[in-house]
């Protein structure tokens, strides 16, 4: 009976030992295995936005494009629905070249290492190079189920047999693959510690290198395809109409939020707050840490193409016109732009500028755009010239384009520039000429990003014209 007691004693032990080994959280008392390999959003977009907005330049792609457009060093790349694939150099505006799919593609395009991947509806994984040369096409003979995803060496691949698949970038042979309880709906988020999968039921998997995996939890809801990860949260949107922050070193949802419709894009996170669109065509702002919604706003359609952070200020895209740009504290619309035709991408930065596919149903076109902020100043005085002496004059700048500008005026006189007043947030300047002559009458703008000046020729009479 001791002998049996001990054994007992043991085997308790033992398994409690077990239990609390198993329930440390996977990433141990090191946080950086909890960042993101993803660039910092604010990083992603340098430009400073101001409206209005005109165009600069325009491609004809004589086909609606996929919402995704991939840059890199001032040229774009795209893929028409049709399967056309091309490169357009911004900075020399010409289209570079064109490939044509035999099929069109199921999953987003992929560039790395001077080369393009996707997988074709035929279930070819393609690989092209950034000249628009085919160089590898190899049938995968596997139900891809429309997720890819670039990782180290290699790419990730999803199934609808509920397999992750691993391949090598160059070779495309196999790596390894992984087994999961359903097909990875949302988009695969990068991590230090290793890639997380989050499947259609809802479930958590951390993938390691070699290809081994780990359960982390589950939301216990069937998602919808949008996902996005920081500083170790990931938010989801379920198909029951709910925004959640499940806590990845903790396992555990830390907040959820019920909308008035399904998530309709991947949310995107800009400091401490939080923005995702929803299929009632609304985008929401939400405190990160808590949900708590702290503001939203209306937006012109269901279809949510995207979110692009610029500045002090974020780009909403949906299928219908106009482009709406929000503050990002606020909430209060800084700007639109009218497209001709649908929208059919999200905003991207290119040299400084805006790149946005657009469609035209009526004509079944489909174009590539270029944006940029429109800049002008002008300078208004509140009588015309000439003038006599002694009377008093105010001269007033108008600024377009410009964020927050301050204004410095000047005077001269036979080649003789004299700043009159000094550079501040006044845009008019009184004068009451006390000598004749011809004069010239000029103002310079400025804010954080840019400087414009513009004069006009004023003449001061002795008498009255």
């Amino acid at each position: 009976m001791k002998n049996d007691k001990g054994l007992t004693k043991f085997a308790g032990l033992f398994l409690l030992s077990l239990f609390l080994v198993l329930s440390q959280p996977v990433f141990g008392q090191d946080e950086n295995l909890l960042k993101s390999k993803e660039l910092p959003t604010r990083n992603q977009s340098p430009l400073e936005l101001t409206f209005p907005l005109k165009e600069v330049a325009r491609v004809n792609l004589e086909t609606r494009l996929t919402p995704q457009l991939i840059v890199s060093q001032n040229i774009v790349y795209g893929l028409s629905q049709n399967g056309l694939l091309f490169g357009y150099d911004f900075q020399e505006q010409r289209l570079l070249w064109t490939y044509k799919l035999s099929s069109p593609a199921q999953t987003s395009l992929i560039l790395s290492k001077g080369s393009l991947y996707l997988v074709d509806e035929e279930n070819n994984l393609v690989k092209v190079s950034q000249e628009g040369k085919l160089i590898h096409r190899e049938s995968l003979n596997l139900p891809v189920a429309g997720q890819l995803q670039l990782w180290e060496e290699s790419l990730i691949l999803a199934t609808t047999d509920n397999r992750v698949i691993c391949l090598n970038l160059e070779s495309v042979d196999l790596v390894w693959e992984a087994k999961v309880d359903s097909p990875v709906r949302a988009p695969f988020l990068l991590l230090e510690a290793g890639l997380i999968a989050v499947t259609s039921s809802g479930s958590i998997y951390l993938i390691f290198p070699d290809g081994n995996l780990k359960t982390l939890g589950s939301v216990g809801k069937k998602i919808v395809p949008y996902a996005y990860y920081q500083d170790g949260h990931i938010f989801l949107g379920t198909e029951d109409k709910h925004l959640l922050s499940w806590e990845v070193k903790k396992r555990r949802i830390s907040w959820s939020m019920k909308l008035a419709a399904q998530v309709a894009a991947n949310p995107l996170g800009v400091g401490k707050n939080l923005y995702a669109l929803a299929a009632n065509a609304v985008i929401y702002c939400f405190n990160l840490k808590t949900g708590e919604i702290r503001w939203w706003h209306s937006v012109p359609s269901r279809l949510a193409l995207g979110l692009l952070p610029a500045g002090e200020a974020i780009l909403v895209a949906t299928a219908n016109s106009p482009l709406l740009c929000f503050d990002l504290k606020t909430g209060k619309e800084l700007g639109r732009y009218e497209v001709e035709g649908e929208i059919a991408s999200p905003a991207k930065v290119v040299a400084g500028r805006l790149a946005l596919a657009t469609y035209q149903p009526s004509t079944g076109q489909g174009y590539l755009i270029f944006l940029e902020p429109e800049v002008e100043l002008s300078l208004v005085p509140s009588l015309p010239s000439p003038q006599k002496l002694g009377i008093d004059l105010t001269f007033t700048a108008q600024a377009i384009g410009f964020n927050q500008p301050r204004f410095e005026f000047f005077l001269e006189k036979e080649g003789k520039r004299q700043v009159v007043q000094k550079e501040s947030e006044r845009a008019t300047w009184s004068w009451i000429p006390l000598g004749p002559g011809n004069y010239v009458v000029g103002v310079k703008a400025k804010d954080k990003k840019k400087t414009k000046e513009t004069s006009l020729s004023f003449e001061i009479l002795k008498d009255t014209p």
